[in-house]
């Protein structure tokens, strides 16, 4: 759930409610069986809790999590300012493979991340190397074989000991970015 303010200065500050129960259930040692289980609720709707797809829930669905997880509900959601946004410095593309059909490349990119978590801000910039394929007659359908980050991203990431749930979203935007891109460059 995304939250724009404007607190009536000029200052439009963006705010993000998280849902902090995979972290929770992992302290708990509890599984998403364990909590529908006892809870009652869908495994859809646990599971969209855990990866952040939810735009709204029950009270009755909080008061139930927070009893099973032993929680407040300021631990089961947090509210942070946050903004995330990629840049692109440069791509380099490689071929791979070149058959009848299809094309296999490898993409380098180095990518400049910026990230403002509650006044603090974060900028770095790291390599990825990406290997996909694509149609020659299919334009802007492509499969990604797989991303791998640098080891100066994953060290960002682990050094900085953001909660789950933020580095989830780091490397799910990434991941969607590198999709984007690709996408124009296949059409």
């Amino acid at each position: 759930m995304v939250i724009n303010t404007d607190y009536g200065n000029g200052s439009d500050k963006l705010k993000k409610v998280f849902c902090n129960i995979k972290e929770l259930m992992k302290k708990k040692h509890l599984n998403i069986k364990t909590i529908q289980q006892s809870t009652g609720l869908s495994r859809t709707t646990i599971s969209n809790l855990i990866n952040q797809h939810s735009n709204g829930i029950q009270f009755d669905t909080l008061a139930t999590l927070c009893g099973i997880l032993e929680c407040d509900i300021s631990e089961l959601l947090v509210l942070h300012e946050f903004d995330l946004k990629f840049n692109v410095l440069d791509t380099t593309y490689v071929e791979l493979e070149n058959n009848e059909d299809s094309i296999e490349e490898l993409l380098e990119m180095i990518l400049e991340c910026y990230l403002l978590i509650d006044n603090e801000k974060y900028n770095i910039e790291f390599k990825i190397e990406c290997r996909f394929w694509y149609q020659k007659n299919n334009s802007g359908v492509f499969d990604i074989d797989e991303i791998n980050p640098s080891i100066i991203f994953n060290r960002f990431i682990s050094q900085n000991k953001f909660p789950i749930y933020i580095e989830e979203i780091i490397e799910k935007e990434m991941r969607c970015f590198v999709e984007d891109w690709l996408s124009i460059y296949t059409s």
